[in-house]
């Protein structure tokens, strides 16, 4: 049976080339996935020596290892769910060569003659799988929709031009991109060195040389202690210091609940809906690296007699309790300025800081420092896989705390020396314009613009028609073959 090219198709091609379903310009090796869950693959590592291991690929690159492989040689694997299908700029296919192991998330493809591997593999990094894929929570891409997907087929010699040129390009753009990560490596370090010199006092040694401080840390503690409404709740601990670095000597260690002007307490739990009606209550990811985030929430049914318990007020420091990743446990918001009404979830606790914004940036500052973090982590317990960090164990995490006029001078140098959001907007720019960039050169490269034309190029349906032959005079084998297709897709 001839095989099946058209001269329409998404977009106009140069004279020679031709569009084709890509079922009939590739073969399809699904059959042969083998999935292994992560338990039964932990079992066969156990004892074996790195020779002896081999990749374990699924929908978007390597995801783990595994001690035998069901392919030797070269293909190009296409997510088949989990891939992010409808994210022009992100890989949905990757090359695999050598000996390896596939679960069924990917579809596992081999180009036939008429086209390379890599010339395969950027095209469909490149595709418009909008019309392909089905699904809502996770878009999943069948066999069945995959082999009609069109797929530009351009002159044997002429994809060869195009696909040296597309790696010599993304070469240059990955350099770029790894430029870009140093460049944010030694920005991460620098600010963490910085906010270390503002923790300890370093920051403001000089500044500390020339203003003697008319009221103490701890005398700033007697002040806050004054104010407290009750205490009915808190407990309080003097934190083990032993461990931490000397402080200035008007500087002192304190803990959160010591700072606060009343209890603190865990929030509601209430199931609640993603659109209203109802009062808004935080998520837990709310709480980002860059702040509180109040757009992250959900509408849950609240007595108003209720909110009043469970709102979120000016100068409340929000910490996540609980969550299962080690970086969020613990982390620490302070909210200055909340205008709306926002009542906060049980996985968060709310602790009512003394009625200063200077204060409260100045807690948000020293929680974040690697002193704390390690604090944290060395209190936080799992519990049925959830990390967790209670009230108890936060009220004996120390925090350095400055005199209060030294406060407000270590949060503005640290301010001043930190704010380096241009750099962040760069390297950030830099990403987003790696990938628009990649999507630039393949849309030149697959409507034929990429290279220049050669007139000796053989045209690309005479290598379709040859391999319309092939098929003929191997019937009996394709036939196997495309049951094989049918069957895996059904």
């Amino acid at each position: 049976m001839p095989i099946e090219f058209h001269r329409d198709g998404p977009w106009e091609l140069p004279e020679k080339w031709v569009w084709a379903p890509l079922g009939e310009v590739v073969d399809i090796h699904d059959g042969r996935r083998v999935p292994i869950n992560a338990k039964e693959r932990e079992q066969r590592l156990k004892g074996k020596k790195p020779e002896q291991l081999y990749p374990y690929y699924g929908a978007t690159g390597q995801v783990g290892l595994i001690d035998g492989y069901l392919f030797d040689g070269d293909y190009v694997l296409l997510g088949e769910d989990g891939a992010p299908f409808l994210e022009r700029s992100r890989a949905k296919s990757y090359a695999a060569s050598g000996k390896f192991w596939v679960n069924n998330h990917a579809h596992i493809l081999s180009a036939r003659s008429v086209t390379l591997n890599r010339f395969l593999m950027h095209y469909l990094n490149y595709a418009d799988y909008t019309e392909f894929v089905g699904g809502t929570t996770r878009l999943k891409l069948t066999q069945a929709d995959m082999v009609q997907i069109p797929i530009p087929v351009a002159p044997f010699a002429e994809q060869r031009r195009i696909v040296a040129r597309i790696d010599e390009l993304f070469t240059e753009i990955a350099d770029g991109e790894t430029a870009l990560a140093r460049a944010r490596d030694d920005l991460d370090t620098w600010r963490r060195a910085l906010l270390k010199a503002a923790v300890t006092g370093e920051l403001t040694r000089e500044w500390r040389e020339h203003n003697a401080p008319q009221e103490t840390a701890k005398d700033f503690l007697n002040r806050i202690r004054g104010k407290r409404l009750s205490s009915k709740s808190t407990r309080f601990f003097d934190p083990d210091c032993s461990s931490l670095p000397m402080l200035p000597g008007a500087w002192a260690w304190t803990t959160v609940p010591e700072l606060c002007i009343s209890d603190q307490r865990n929030g509601i739990s209430i199931k609640g809906s993603p659109q209203p009606p109802g009062v808004k209550a935080l998520r837990l990811d709310a709480l980002t690296t860059n702040g509180l985030n109040p757009s992250a929430c959900r509408y849950i049914p609240l007595d108003q007699d209720r909110i009043a318990s469970f709102k979120i007020n000016p100068h409340d420091f929000l910490i996540s309790r609980a969550n299962g990743s080690p970086e969020f446990v613990g982390r620490g918001i302070y909210a200055p300025n909340i205008e709306e009404e926002l009542v906060f979830p049980d996985t968060i606790i709310r602790y009512p800081l003394f009625h200063s914004e200077m204060l409260g940036r100045w807690v948000q500052l020293a929680w974040g420092s690697a002193y704390t973090r390690r604090q944290i982590l060395g209190k936080a317990k799992t519990s049925a896989g959830i990390l967790k960090i209670s009230q108890d164990d936060i009220a004996q995490i120390a925090i350095p705390l400055p005199p209060e006029s030294e406060m407000t001078e270590a949060i503005n140098t640290f301010k001043a020396e930190s704010e380096l959001g241009d750099a962040d907007d760069y390297l950030a720019q830099g990403n987003r314009e790696a990938g628009k960039l990649r999507q630039s050169i393949l849309k030149a490269a697959f409507e034929g613009r990429l290279v220049a034309q050669d007139q000796r190029d053989q045209p690309a349906e005479r290598l379709l028609a040859r391999l319309s032959d092939q098929a003929d005079t191997n019937g009996p084998l394709r036939a196997r073959q495309r049951r094989r297709a049918v069957l895996a897709a059904r």
